[in-house]
């Protein structure tokens, strides 16, 4: 295409999400942000006005949150919709005209994730990933999975049972 005609960039809210609320040692092993970072996200939002670029912040959400209900909002009046993130739990938006485009080594190599290739690199749909974080768990979010249960075990279960609820069962 000619590039996109869109861009909404999403920010974390300044303090706690309703996450933090729910379960709170949610993230809690994760190293609070340098000060040196929180000193540029002024003038991060400074720059994206200049440019003209959109960015949305809201109390209690997740930069993540604001994504997920513009994907899911919006991707009916678009032909193409890309995410741009390295967090796996987006890849539950993935559809036919929804990519995530994940960096690796900075911007050197990128991959664009469709429903395709998930299914080929982790054996699941995107309606299966969040029931495939709660067998393995997040080490980044500080969620526990099921102990012993890794990546291989919990795509041949969601391949054999295809929601928790029925592995749970064991039906």
């Amino acid at each position: 295409g000619n590039g996109y005609t869109h861009i909404l960039v999403a920010l974390d809210p300044k303090g706690k999400t309703h996450r933090h609320l729910e379960f709170p040692e949610y993230k809690g092993t994760r190293k609070s942000t340098p000060v040196e970072l929180i000193s540029q996200f002024p003038l991060m939002e400074e720059y994206l006005d200049a440019l003209g670029v959109y960015f949305y912040q809201q109390d209690l959400y997740e930069a993540d949150d604001i994504i997920g209900f513009a994907v899911e909002h919006f991707k009916q009046e678009f032909d193409e919709v890309t995410i741009f993130s390295n967090d796996h739990d987006m890849m539950q938006l993935l559809d036919s005209n929804v990519t995530q485009m994940v960096s690796r080594k900075g911007l050197k190599e990128v991959e664009m994730f469709t429903p395709e290739l998930l299914q080929e690199k982790m054996g699941i749909s995107p309606s299966q990933m969040t029931d495939y974080k709660g067998l393995v768990g997040d080490t980044s979010d500080n969620i526990p999975g099921i102990p012993g249960v890794g990546a291989k075990t919990a795509s041949k279960l969601l391949e054999e049972f295809h929601t928790l609820e029925n592995i749970l069962e064991g039906t």
